[in-house]
């Protein structure tokens, strides 16, 4: 919960989960309504955005988007092949692109989360999908989402 500090600063006071929503601490429950600012872990990533165009447009609060990592941290050379060919569900095969200082990377479709558009106002767009290749992304969403082949 966000506190005020000596020297009209700003912290915060760790609590459990289960304490910030059950009330249990004086003066320690999570406002819903309206939202609390938290301390949060966070990684700093690549990323794909799979709002569409016309949803950025219409909300400009929630941003749809998957952590992009480096096929490089794949140990095993059988497990890249495999991603490399999508044919593991969870991922989405990029391959390098010297344009974009892109090493071979892959979406992690396990990893999607859901951002406030401030967080990546003044980012660098660094690439836009050709058609074929919303498609081949969108496909494996639906095989990591369903695990069924399209008919």
């Amino acid at each position: 919960k966000a506190v005020s500090l000596r020297g009209n600063r700003r912290g915060f006071e760790a609590y459990t989960w289960a304490e910030a929503i059950a009330g249990n601490v004086a003066g320690v429950r999570f406002d819903f309504s309206r939202g609390e600012h938290v301390a949060a872990f966070c990684q700093s990533s690549r990323a794909v955005v799979l709002s569409y165009d016309c949803e950025i447009d219409q909300d400009s609060k929630h941003l749809l988007v998957a952590l992009v990592r480096p096929l490089g941290v794949v140990q095993e050379p059988e497990n890249r092949r495999v991603i490399r060919e999508n044919r593991n569900f969870s991922f989405w095969y990029l391959p390098s692109d010297d344009r974009f200082q892109l090493v071979d990377s892959y979406v992690d479709l396990r990893r999607l989360t859901c951002l406030d558009q401030s967080f990546v106002n003044g980012s660098r767009k660094l690439a836009s999908l050709a058609s074929d290749a919303v498609r081949s992304l969108q496909r494996q969403i639906m095989l990591y989402l369903t695990r069924r082949e399209p008919l």
